[in-house]
């Protein structure tokens, strides 16, 4: 039989706890009474831990001659869920829960309502009521399941309200009005909104369910309530809505005051790596006391002599060359400091700030000081003998030498052709600091050492003897015509066809130059422009940094090339010959390749189908896309013997090696790593094992040209050991431990 809720309409006055209580307990005396009804749990007055919260704003919402709808805000049920609900009327309101009979209470109140969400405001409707009567309810918050295993919270409010009389029928929502109608706040804060729906006489409307609406919320949230809360600078249509009916009001929110201060002061300055020229810092960014994220003032303590600048001897350079700009607030960043010298103890401070260094800027406290000695000038060792100054040293000095001079330490020479011209098989010529131009070459090396006295052009100290092509005025930096020639030391840049050319000779190093900006002009012609060109045999390359090589491109710099070929032939290191033999035995390591938008970082081929025997390329580190071919590394012709290992390809196009060709005989590609393309294709049966593919590397700072690698870097001891390559790029022994891919060793 169903279950009768009823209680006299005495108990309903009874309003001390003991009475109540005293109820209950006759009201699961009844219900044990009824043998089809198992006993249900009742609620305990007494909240306990764990116990559901209560419902305390349930309110008769609106009333017709036989309907109630409840409102109610949803709780917790004391596990952090949503609670499920039991409606009830009070004691003196006879209600039957049920779903057919006569005079029998239903709708969406019936016991039970389902929770949702904690803090939602729910509605729900009591059917079969009678006319023109007065009703009033309850309901309790649980969890579990009702008469079953229940855990009931405390009794909610009473809501009470009188049915209509039979027959009619409540007004209906013509409108809705909000107060106030236009709002003007700060972001952060709250304005409480009130919506009066009103039927066509423009009479208010109590009890009516209304929602709530924002139309912009990145400017302005609204609660179920009405509150709206600023949330950015903007305007927002805030709408509530009522039995199909909306009202409008408008919020404009300006941006909260900021309050300006000082910048802040980095307190986690360090240094994350050294080299024998540079030191690289690291420090989280922060404000500039104004809401943004600060700019920074890098500084050397008291004791070390520093200019900042980009062309004199002796001067700090790279990314931490004042002003280092502000990113975001909490960022991790890292700058470089160059042109320092070996071995060397510098510390660093910065400071940040915000305005223009020098006209108005405010600063913050000086950072922490950051300490470390710049590695010793350390490099594989040069080829036997390494063309000692102990009895024929050459100098040449550009603003103090003299061609007609000796070319002694005290009696320079003035130009470096001048030296080439004279210089015999087992002389060092040492290039003093300095910008050097020339013609169309630049320097050409004509002469040749022996496979016992090479001939040797260094520069006194690495990247300060500067060859300069004056804006693409000179078509070749160095160009190397003899034979056993070791070039070591120099930057060469702004010529229009060739940083470095090895032409028609044998044995010749192309060691730890800095070689950029080569081929920027606007032509259409089909000659390539190529960083370090590789026309000879037994060529090695190692330790040099090559970047930004190549054509401009339609559109860029005003270029507008009349046909296609603007970036057909534009390399870092060009292989190729148009003999067999010509251009056998090229090894390419410990090398540095980036920003090769307009070329490949290397490329074999020749026009003239010969294969080359003896091509490896190992231990470099490869960064950036290339234009519409595909791989950092392009073998285009025939090749023998070919070993490409440990090095790291960084966000390729389409892959890190791409075979364009077939003829290929014995070639291994292994312990690469590519990260955002794979490792190589183009060719099948080629051996492949241990790379790693699509692997990030973990740059200490990509952005920053910063190629080292950080401590969790997968490359660390990923690396296939080679004898060949004692040495990284900064000069560390690489065997006191497993194999860093990449130009550097991590230690």
């Amino acid at each position: 039989m169903p279950f009768l809720f009823k209680l006299s309409h005495r108990v309903a006055r009874m309003r001390t706890r003991a009475l109540l209580l005293a109820a209950a307990a006759t009201l699961g005396a009844c219900e044990a009474s009824d043998p089809s009804v198992s006993a249900p749990t009742h609620p305990s007055f007494l909240t306990t831990t764990g116990a559901p919260a209560g419902v305390t704003d349930l309110a008769a919402a609106a009333m017709t001659d036989s309907s109630a709808t409840l409102t109610f805000t949803e709780v917790d049920d004391g596990t952090g869920a949503p609670a499920s609900y039991d409606v009830r009327g009070v004691p003196g309101a006879s209600i039957t829960w049920g779903a057919s009979a006569p005079s029998v209470t239903r709708g969406t109140c019936a016991t039970p309502v389902a929770g949702t969400t904690i803090g939602a405001k729910r509605t729900c409707t009591v059917l079969g009521l009678a006319p023109s009567a007065t009703y009033s309810f309850e309901l309790v918050a649980y969890r579990g399941t009702l008469r079953v295993n229940a855990v009931f919270g405390p009794l909610s409010s009473i809501a009470s309200g009188k049915t209509a009389p039979r027959g009619s029928v409540p007004a209906p929502v013509a409108s809705v009005v909000l107060s106030p109608a236009t709002v003007s706040m700060v972001a952060g804060s709250t304005a409480q909104l009130t919506a009066t729906p009103k039927d066509s006489a423009g009479t208010a409307l109590s009890g009516r369910p209304v929602s709530w609406a924002s139309g912009n919320g990145g400017v302005a949230t609204v609660s179920g309530a009405g509150v709206v809360t600023g949330v950015a600078a903007g305007a927002a249509t805030i709408t509530a809505t009522s039995e199909g009916k909306s009202g409008t009001a408008t919020v404009t929110v300006t941006a909260s005051p900021t309050t300006v201060t000082n910048p802040g002061t980095v307190t986690d300055l360090r240094v994350a790596g050294v080299s024998d020229t540079g030191v690289t810092l690291a420090f989280t960014e922060v404000t500039n006391g104004s809401g943004g994220a600060a700019s920074y003032d890098v500084r050397s303590v008291p004791g070390n002599t520093l200019t900042w600048g980009t062309g004199a001897p002796s001067v700090s350079r790279g990314t931490c060359a004042t002003p280092v700009a502000a990113t975001t607030i909490g960022a991790k960043r890292t700058c470089t400091v160059l042109g320092l010298a070996p071995s060397t103890a510098y510390g660093f401070q910065l400071v940040a700030y915000r305005g223009t260094l020098k006209v108005n800027a405010v600063f913050g406290g000086l950072s922490n000081v950051a300490t470390g000695t710049t590695a010793g000038r350390a490099g594989p060792p040069p080829p036997p003998p390494s063309g000692s100054c102990s009895s024929a040293c050459r100098y040449v000095d550009g603003v103090a030498g003299n061609d007609a001079n000796p070319g002694t330490s005290s009696a320079p020479w003035r130009t470096i052709q001048h030296a080439a011209d004279v210089a015999n098989s087992g002389d060092t010529v040492i290039v003093n600091d300095g910008v050097y131009t020339g013609g169309t070459n630049v320097v050409t090396i004509g002469g040749s050492g022996t496979a016992s006295a090479w001939l040797v052009f260094r520069a006194a100290h690495r990247w300060q003897a500067i060859i300069d092509g004056r804006s693409s005025s000179s078509a070749v930096g160095i160009e190397i015509n003899g034979s056993y020639v070791r070039v070591e030391g120099f930057e060469v840049r702004n010529t229009s066809r060739y940083g470095i050319d090895a032409y028609n000779g044998h044995d010749v190093d192309v060691v730890a130059n800095h070689v950029h900006d080569v081929g920027h002009v606007c032509t259409d012609d089909v000659g390539g422009r190529v960083g370090i060109d590789a026309y000879a045999r037994n060529v090695t390359i190692e330790r040099n940094v090559v970047h930004d090589v190549g054509r401009f491109g339609p559109g860029e710099q005003g270029c507008s090339p009349s046909t296609g070929n603007w970036q057909n032939h534009d390399h870092g290191i060009y292989e190729g010959s148009e003999h067999a033999g010509q251009s056998d035995n090229l090894v390419v390591r410990n090398n540095i390749f980036y920003h090769f938008t307009h070329g490949w970082a290397i490329q074999r081929y020749d026009g003239s189908g010969t294969s080359v025997n003896g091509l490896t390329i190992v231990n470099n580190t490869f960064v950036g896309a290339n234009p519409w071919r595909d791989g950092q590394i392009i073998i285009a012709t025939g090749a023998s013997n070919v070993v490409i290992s440990n090095n790291i390809f960084y966000q390729p196009t389409t892959a890190g090696i791409w075979f364009d060709t077939g003829g290929l005989t014995n070639v291994t590609v292994s312990n690469n790593l590519s990260f955002g393309a794979a490792v190589s294709t183009g060719l099948s049966g080629v051996a492949s094992a241990s790379n790693l593919v699509n692997v990030d590397p973990r740059f200490v700072s990509a952005s920053g040209l910063d190629f080292h690698v950080q401590s969790a870097s997968p490359a660390i001891g990923a690396g296939m050991t080679l004898s060949s390559v004692p040495n990284d790029f900064d000069g560390y022994s690489r065997s006191g431990g497993a194999y860093t891919i990449g130009a550097y060793q991590f230690h």
